[in-house]
């Protein structure tokens, strides 16, 4: 195949892989919650869509846009800390049953600096795009959060399953926002962080949710952070899927 050629097939692959992890790996993942092992099947497929989906990204990114850009600069950084909320929520549901006092790991404390480099880079490049601003900061809360709980005396179960709850859905929001920026027609500011509007709060529902912080029951929390997150990505579903049959009408009685 042509290098052209390679990489279109690449980016249906990506979208092949993508939108199925966004609309139905992803809500189903959540909304299984309550159900262990149905809910480790679809975490586990949609941690492996997310690998392959943030690594692909990449490897796009080089071919999109030029070298030593700022645009290449900022894609490299947002995907490091998509990809590091992925890692990160993975590797705390697997500390769930080695929950123990003493310093961190060398391995979580490599994927933590990478939430910290990623999140300094994008601070660097919100100099000139606001959003990037906007996502820096959030990694870097991300990556305070985390400290505190790693360098916490004891680590219990509870702090693990805050840590995995409240990156997951940082990584599915990361999700969302892309979708958003290729498909909401909006200025670029509100393209990129309206998503955030909805995932903060969630993120902060369910992290203190399952750190047993507060006196409301977490499951009331948890379905609450959920179902709200999946209103907003079958909203956004529907909105994608309107504007596509709207643009293809218009390109047919363009024709006629």
């Amino acid at each position: 195949l042509h290098v052209d050629e390679f990489f279109s097939v690449w980016l249906w692959v990506h979208r092949l892989v993508g939108y199925p992890a966004a609309f139905v790996v992803a809500p189903l993942a959540m909304v299984s919650f309550a159900g262990v092992r149905v809910h480790r099947r679809w975490g586990k497929l949609y941690a492996l869509s997310m690998v392959f989906l943030y690594a692909t990204g990449t490897v796009m990114s080089f071919r999109h846009h030029a070298l030593l850009s700022w645009d290449l600069a900022r894609s490299l950084a947002f995907n490091l800390v998509g990809f590091s909320t992925v890692l990160l929520g993975w590797r705390s549901i697997r500390l769930l049953h080695r929950s123990a006092d003493g310093l961190p790991s060398v391995l979580d404390c490599a994927l933590l600096s990478l939430l910290i480099v990623g999140g300094i880079g994008l601070c660097l490049v919100g100099l000139t795009s606001f959003p990037m601003l906007v996502f820096g900061a959030l990694a870097l809360v991300l990556a305070y959060l985390d400290l505190r709980d790693l360098l916490g005396p004891i680590r219990t179960k509870r702090v693990q399953l805050s840590r995995h709850v409240r990156y997951m859905f940082a990584s599915f929001f990361y999700m969302l926002t892309l979708l958003s920026v290729l498909h909401v027609q909006a200025p670029q500011a509100l393209r990129w962080l309206w998503p955030w509007f909805i995932g903060v709060p969630a993120i902060v529902m369910v992290s203190r949710s399952w750190s047993g912080v507060g006196a409301t029951p977490p499951g009331r929390l948890t379905r609450v952070a959920v179902w709200g997150t999946v209103a907003a990505t079958y909203s956004l579903g529907v909105y994608i899927l309107v504007s596509a049959a709207a643009a293809h009408m218009s390109s047919l009685l363009a024709r006629s």
